[in-house]
């Protein structure tokens, strides 16, 4: 009968006794114990060279690992190569490796990554730990148009005549998908993206809202997650509606047109920068006065989009009637209050922000009707954040029936 394994080994030995007592034909015995004739001459060579030890069973792990050599030749490689640049992790240093011995037979990332944390060089980064969420406001629904608009770039790239970097700016009504401004920057900070929402607003009127996203230079690390641009719409009486991190599916009305722009107009580029502005404002009236859009019916943009009646006055002044205390922040960022430098953000830089008493040594800080924190006497810094959401004033609603 076939041996049972929770008794091999005492089975083993009544067969190899049995055999060395040469009672029965070896054969008979194999057909007895249910093995093969093979296996029983196996078992009887071990008990003679190794004696009732070579009747266990034995490890089935190979005696050495296929490619174990190889393996141990690229360990030394990359530890060598680590200790001479401390601050390459596991795939520049496969990269490097690939280019010295050939990139055939190069380990896997991973592999190079455990072979380091075995020997000790690599170091943990510490896990930064989140600040205080900041609570918004809901999305906005485009009902109307001038209801939301979207502000965005659409990437960068460079013409290959002057190799100059263009940052292409586009603004559009999210109801209508009427192309508001679409025009290339040489660089995409706060001054060149303010001077062009300005034209915009002469020429179309305000918007209620702006959507955009968290990255710069519509986002930053500072209160609320303003930035100069942001700060300026919100002074404008509009407001400001942030997609939330890592979503730009909540933008999908303006990455669309993206799509199409990049296909229809900047792939490839034009050959300058003039070249390339030329065909991005002649792709944009083609885009709002003659290509049909399906959400709307078929019909093109411009068939749609109306002004709004919110005309642009001008930048007014921020009051603050019922603070305590007013302060313009200067160009770093700081206001001066109670003999102190006390930082309040860089995107705040030339605003009056307002200082309201709630408790003997608190002041809550407001830009317009935003809550950008609080200062304690007791700090000898900055603004100290705070989690509430901020106090958004809505414009005054449309009273046209227009789209």
């Amino acid at each position: 009968m076939p041996w049972r394994s929770s008794n091999e080994e005492q089975q083993r030995r009544k067969f190899c006794e049995a055999a060395l007592s040469q009672k029965s034909s070896f054969e008979q015995l194999c057909k007895s114990y249910g093995i093969r004739r093979q296996t029983g001459h196996k078992w009887l060579k071990r008990l003679k060279e190794e004696g009732h030890k070579g009747l266990k069973n034995r490890s089935r792990r190979p005696h050495q690992l296929r490619g174990a050599r190889s393996q141990q030749e690229w360990k030394g490689r990359v530890i060598g190569l680590k200790r001479r640049h401390w601050s390459w992790g596991p795939k520049k240093l496969r990269k490097v490796l690939g280019k010295l011995y050939g990139s055939r037979n190069v380990p896997s990332v991973a592999s190079l990554g455990r072979w380091l944390a075995k020997e000790g060089l690599t170091r943990r980064q510490a896990r930064r730990k989140p600040g205080p969420q900041q609570l918004r406001a809901p999305r906005i629904d485009p009902r109307r148009c001038n209801d939301v608009w979207a502000i965005d770039f659409k990437g960068q790239f460079q013409t290959p005549k002057d190799r100059r970097t263009n940052y292409p700016l586009t603004v559009s009504d999210l109801k209508s998908r009427y192309l508001i401004g679409c025009d290339n920057l040489l660089r995409p900070d706060a001054k060149s993206v303010i001077r062009h929402l300005k034209s915009y607003f002469k020429e179309y009127g305000l918007p209620k809202a702006i959507r955009c996203d968290n990255g710069g230079p519509f986002g930053s690390n500072g209160a609320l997650g303003l930035s100069k641009i942001t700060a300026w719409i919100i002074k404008m009486g509009i407001i400001v509606d942030f997609i939330d991190p890592g979503k730009p599916q909540q933008n999908g009305i303006h990455e669309r047109i993206h799509r199409t722009f990049k296909a229809e107009a900047a792939n490839p580029p034009a050959q300058s920068c003039s070249a390339q502005q030329q065909r991005g404002r002649k792709w944009q009236k083609h885009y709002n006065q003659e290509r049909p859009h399906e959400s709307l019916g078929q019909k093109t943009p411009a068939e749609v989009y109306r002004k709004s009646r919110r005309k642009y006055q001008g930048e007014g002044p921020l009051d603050h009637p019922e603070a305590n205390f007013i302060r313009k922040v200067r160009l770093k960022g700081e206001i001066s209050f109670e003999g102190r430098r006390r930082y309040i953000g860089e995107a705040f830089s030339a605003h009056k922000i307002g200082l309201y008493k709630i408790e003997p040594s608190r002041y809550e800080v407001r830009f317009a009707d935003l809550i950008l924190g609080h200062l304690l006497d007791a700090d000898s810094c900055g603004l100290r954040p705070t989690v509430l959401t901020a106090k958004i004033v809505q414009p005054k609603p449309h009273t046209s029936t227009m789209c």
